[in-house]
C-alpha cells in the first residue's frame, strides 16, 4: 500500500485523477513514511488535500523532502481540518520563519497532533518553542480525551455497562483516573484491550482511530 502511494506522488506534472485515488489508498493507512521521495509541489498539494478529510493516519514522514515555506503553508491548511494525525516529521526541509508562523497558526486550532519535529530547518528558537508548547497542550489534554473518546465509544454504546461486567461507577472511576495528569500505562493497555475485544457496534470511526493513536502513543 505504502509503495503504491510513493508510486503515485512521484509521478511528475498533474496525473488525473491522482487526489481521488490518494483519497482511497490513505483510507485505512496509519503510518506513512514519505522522506526523501523528493515530493514536487503539486504532489504535495494533493496529499494535503487528501489529509484534510483523512481519519486514518497517524503518522507521516515527510523528512527531506524540501518543501519550503510554501510547501508548509499547504501541510497547515490540512493541519488546521485534519484530526487524527498525532505524529509529524518535517525535519530537513528549509522551512523558514514565514513557514513557521504558518505551523503555529494551524496548531492554534489543531488538537491531534502531538508531536512535530521540525529540526534543522530555518525556524528561530522563538518558534521552535511555540511549536513546542503547542504540542505540550495537546499532551497534556491526552488523558482527559481519552477518557472522553472511551465514553463515547462505550458508555455511549454499549448503555449503562459500558465494559462488559463493569457498573457505572467502575466505568466512571476508570474515565477520571484516565484523565490524571499523567497517562497511566495500565488504563491505557484496558482501553485497546476493550477496543479490540469489544468493537463499537455505533459508526464511530473517527472516534475509533483517535483512541488507538493516543493510546498508542502515550505507551
Amino acid at each position: 500500500m505504502i509503495n503504491k502511494i510513493v508510486t503515485l506522488l512521484k509521478e511528475p506534472g498533474q496525473p488525473p485523477g491522482r487526489l481521488s485515488t490518494l483519497l482511497v489508498l490513505l483510507d485505512g493507512c496509519e503510518d506513512l513514511d514519505l522522506s526523501s521521495i523528493k515530493l514536487t509541489e503539486y504532489a504535495l498539494k494533493d496529499l494535503c488535500e487528501a489529509l484534510k478529510t483523512n481519519t486514518s493516519l497517524l503518522t507521516l514522514d515527510l523528512r527531506y523532502n524540501d518543501i519550503g515555506d510554501e510547501g508548509t503553508r499547504h501541510l497547515s491548511d490540512a493541519l488546521k481540518t485534519n484530526s487524527s494525525l498525532v505524529s509529524l516529521d518535517i525535519n530537513v526541509n528549509y522551512i523558514g520563519a514565514i513557514g513557521a508562523e504558518h505551523l503555529i497558526d494551524a496548531l492554534k486550532t489543531n488538537a491531534s497532533l502531538l508531536s512535530l519535529a521540525a529540526y534543522n530547518n530555518f525556524i528561530g528558537d522563538e518558534n521552535d518553542e511555540c511549536i513546542g508548547a503547542s504540542c505540550e497542550r495537546n499532551r497534556q489534554m491526552l488523558p482527559i480525551r481519552l477518557a472522553l473518546l472511551c465514553s463515547i465509544l462505550y458508555f455511549g454504546t454499549h448503555g449503562e455497562n459500558g465494559f462488559p461486567g463493569g457498573t457505572p461507577a467502575d466505568i466512571l472511576i476508570m474515565l477520571l483516573m484516565m484523565a490524571s495528569p499523567t497517562p497511566k500505562r495500565e488504563y491505557t493497555v484496558k482501553l485497546l484491550g476493550w477496543l479490540k475485544e469489544h468493537p463499537p457496534t455505533m459508526t464511530e470511526d473517527k472516534a475509533e482511530t483517535h483512541a488507538r493513536g493516543y493510546a498508542a502513543f502515550s505507551l
